[in-house]
C-alpha cells in the first residue's frame, strides 16, 4: 500500500507534456505540391497543375477549418500549398501559418523563408 502511495505520488508531481505528432495527411499533400515542382510542367500541363494545387488548397483548408493543425511542421505545410494559391487571401492565410509555425519553433528556417517569401 504504501508502495501504491508512493508510486501515485510520484506520477502526480511529474508534469504532463503532450507532445503532437505531424499530421501525415498534411505531410503528404505538400509533398505531392512539391513533387509537381521538381520539373517545369509543359504548358499543356499548367491547366492540369492548378487543378490539382485547387484540389490540394481545398483539402488543407478543410484541415485548417477541422482544427488538425499543431505542430510547426503541420502550420508550415498548409502554408506552403496554400502558397500556390491564386488569390491574395491564399497568399496572405500563407504569410499567417508560417508565422504561427515560427512562434511555434522559432528555428523553423523553412519558415521562416516562407514568411520572407510570402
Amino acid at each position: 500500500m504504501v508502495m501504491q502511495k508512493l508510486v501515485l505520488a510520484l506520477l502526480l508531481s511529474v508534469p504532463l507534456v503532450v507532445v503532437a505528432a505531424d499530421n501525415p495527411e498534411l505531410r503528404s499533400i505538400k509533398e505531392a505540391d512539391q513533387a509537381d515542382r521538381r520539373s517545369m510542367p509543359a504548358s499543356d500541363q499548367l491547366r492540369e497543375l492548378m487543378q490539382r494545387d485547387g484540389e490540394r488548397r481545398v483539402r488543407v483548408l478543410e484541415i485548417l477549418k477541422e482544427g488538425r493543425l499543431a505542430t510547426a511542421w503541420d502550420y508550415f505545410n498548409a502554408a506552403l500549398v496554400l502558397q500556390h494559391g491564386e488569390s491574395a487571401e491564399d497568399i496572405r492565410l500563407a504569410h499567417a501559418l508560417a508565422t504561427i509555425a515560427i512562434t511555434l519553433d522559432p528555428e523553423h528556417k523553412r519558415a521562416k523563408w516562407l514568411v520572407a517569401a510570402s
